[in-house]
């Protein structure tokens, strides 16, 4: 058996890709490599979904033969914020400058009968309707943080709907279009705020435990955004640990099978987000940097070091450091990753990351096997 590693290893399951692989498969996998998380999105849709793999991973002990070691694994909820990403019908497409494309975009709850009303075969489907309102003639996207680029050049709003509207796209940057690509703009708000009712609900259900061990939140813009969600977790009259920002101490804390908020973590995605960590890291349980995102603030000849700086505060702080973003990316359709691709992960470990995290699009395509055993090797090498 495998040494188990410093670093973590982080598995993205979505309710999608639960569908497609199915309960079983999955457990198999991360009990097979022993990996040592999983992250999602969380929503109504995936909840019984987590519970189901939870009790599939007890089965089988990640470390069963070491008593010393936890026989299940971290669940890390994403509170998602405003988001936009590509629908292909034919999963690619490949466009080149000049080229002029017409994109259906709308919301992704906006359903009829179970089917979508669009029959572009380019979507985009934004998570918030208010997202649509700011799109406008001139409008820059970008997919796959600027993998390729396109500037809107008309725009038309269906008629008695404000949920679908069509664009044309002129692209700036060539390249290959993606079924599942980001799409970002700086007229598409990405946002946790004004929440939604759904993302209220989640909040408030006191059984949030039960599914996770920490949620994540993006989209913050200030300070009183984030103990706004944080006073749904914890109760603003309890005291809480300063040693552990996300434990509240009260009578209940001292019963044999008390019951904890999870752990509270936030995304470093901007630099609106990289500033606020300053003013509220006491409070917080660690970081999750994404650095593709945040890439679109900061030169990406900052990046390094600002990663660097980031693991090295958060250590000294005693937080725990998620990295993240296109690790292992040309694995969604290659089965061996770049030089340059493994290079990072050992960088990442080099710095003293505590966890990595791979995307869905690479642990939930046809060579998720072999990123697992191959980012498993890397990191014990490293170590």
């Amino acid at each position: 058996m495998p040494n188990q590693t410093k670093t973590k290893l982080i598995w993205t399951v979505t309710a999608n890709g639960i569908k497609k692989k199915g309960i079983v498969p999955i457990a198999q996998i991360l009990t097979k490599h022993k990996l040592d998380g999983i992250i999602c999105d969380y929503n109504d849709e995936i909840k019984d979904s987590l519970k189901e793999l939870r009790e599939e991973l007890k089965k089988n002990s990640i470390y069963p033969n070491n008593p010393q070691l936890p026989d299940n694994i971290p669940f890390i909820l994403r509170i998602p914020a405003r988001s936009a990403s590509l629908c292909l019908c034919e999963q690619t497409l490949n466009v080149k400058e000049n080229d002029v494309i017409e994109i259906q975009v709308l919301v992704d709850s906006f359903e009829e009968n179970g089917q979508r009303k669009s029959s572009k075969a380019v979507e985009i489907i934004t998570s918030h309707s208010d997202q649509l309102a700011h799109l406008k003639p001139g409008s820059k996207l970008e997919f796959s943080y600027g993998t390729v680029a396109g500037i809107v050049t008309d725009i038309t709003t269906e008629k008695n709907s404000t949920l679908v509207t069509s664009i044309s796209c002129k692209i700036t940057l060539g390249g290959s279009l993606l079924h599942g690509m980001d799409v970002s703009s700086p007229d598409l708000p990405r946002e946790l705020f004004p929440l939604l009712p759904s993302t209220e609900n989640i909040l408030k259900d006191k059984n949030l435990s039960e599914y996770g061990d920490y949620v994540m939140f993006e989209g913050l813009k200030n300070a009183k955004e984030f103990f706004t969600l944080k006073g749904y977790l914890i109760d603003d009259n309890e005291k809480i640990s300063q040693r552990h920002p996300s434990v509240a101490i009260s009578k209940k804390i001292y019963e044999p099978e008390a019951s904890l908020s999870p752990k509270l973590l936030l995304r470093i995605d901007s630099k609106a987000a990289h500033e606020l960590l300053s003013e509220i890291l006491p409070n917080i349980d660690g970081v999750f940097l994404s650095r593709s995102e945040l890439g679109k603030d900061e030169h990406p000849n900052n990046l390094p070091l600002t990663q660097k700086n980031l693991i090295s505060l958060c250590h000294n702080n005693s937080k725990v450091v998620l990295v993240a973003s296109e690790l292992m990316e040309s694995m969604k359709k290659n089965s061996t990753p770049t030089r340059a691709e493994v290079s990072d992960i050992a960088n990442a470990i080099s710095d003293g990351a505590d966890a990595l995290i791979l995307s869905h699009e690479v642990t939930e395509g046809p060579h998720a096997q072999e990123v697992a055993s191959i980012c498993e090797e890397t990191i014990q090498n490293m170590e």
